[in-house]
């Protein structure tokens, strides 16, 4: 047995859930280096950092599988180093709570130095094959990247943070976790309606305090009000609305072809509420 074949042997296996969690941290540092101007501290006085959680999910699960050891140091100089620039140096007067380029450029190298070694250590360590089969054309999906779910609109026209929770359903579908993409999916809907809100209402620090129940009877409110014809939204928001509804029960558990079908629902109605907000604009 050569020294390789002994590695993989020791390596602790890899479940299914475990390859999702690797590469939903993975393809959203990725997506984050990549997108430019982005919050590295999403609550000064809590110190929340969205980017620096990922780091560390993705390096600790790295550490546990025994993959690409030879770049984890390299995340963990990173994470170091962004948590004293950002966190801890955010009483300096030069701070900001905005990733720099530089940053970035480092944060992209190493992940996509991390993303390259997994492509050939996991091709030695085979869970199960993924069988795309369902509603949605998983083929395509994967080869040209989240945006093609988006065909009546520009993808540029979708915020960053809908994308990525757009991005993780479908990861949770591909996984077979369909209860999860659910539950991702109306986020998803929920962040685009809080911007219609915001667009209608002009009250971005009262929509912080509101629901999903509320924020959707303040929309079609307000949409009546100005007689403005939303018919097809409304029949996607009627659907997702009870969708949610049910999913509120500890005990529902959806199906992958039901969560398929919600998934595309709600890019429908993300779709048609960035349409609306663009003729509102």
């Amino acid at each position: 047995m050569n020294h390789e074949e002994n590695n993989t042997k020791k390596s602790k296996a890899l479940t299914g859930v475990d390859l999702y969690n690797i590469v939903r941290n993975l393809t959203s540092l990725l997506l984050i280096a990549s997108s430019g101007s982005i919050k590295i501290v999403d609550d000064v006085n809590k110190s929340d950092s969205r980017v620096l959680t990922h780091m560390k999910e993705l390096g600790e699960l790295l550490k546990q599988f025994d993959l690409a050891p030879l770049q984890v140091p390299q995340l963990d100089e990173l994470v170091d180093e962004f948590t004293k620039k950002y966190i801890y140096g955010r009483y300096r007067q030069d701070w900001s709570s905005y990733l720099s380029m530089e940053d970035s450029e480092k944060l992209k190298t190493v992940i996509t130095s991390i993303n390259a070694v997994l492509m050939h250590e996991l091709r030695e360590r085979i869970i199960f094959e993924l069988k795309f089969q369902g509603v949605l054309n998983y083929s395509e999906i994967f080869s040209k990247g989240i945006d093609i779910v988006f065909s009546t609109i520009s993808p540029d026209k979708v915020p960053f943070i809908i994308k990525h929770d757009i991005h993780e359903a479908f990861m949770a579908l591909t996984f077979n976790i369909p209860t999860a993409s659910v539950m991702i999916s109306l986020r998803a809907v929920e962040a685009a309606l809080r911007e219609l809100y915001r667009v209608l209402k002009g009250e971005k620090e009262r929509e912080y305090r509101l629901l999903w129940k509320r924020i959707l009877e303040e929309v079609e409110k307000e949409l009546h009000a100005r007689n403005i014809n939303t018919k097809q939204l409304e029949g996607y928001l009627d659907y997702l609305r009870e969708i949610r509804n049910e999913a509120e029960h500890p005990d529902r558990i959806f199906s992958k072809r039901e969560a398929e079908h919600i998934f595309l629902h709600s890019v429908y109605a993300i779709e048609e509420i960035y349409k609306l907000i663009e003729k509102l604009e």
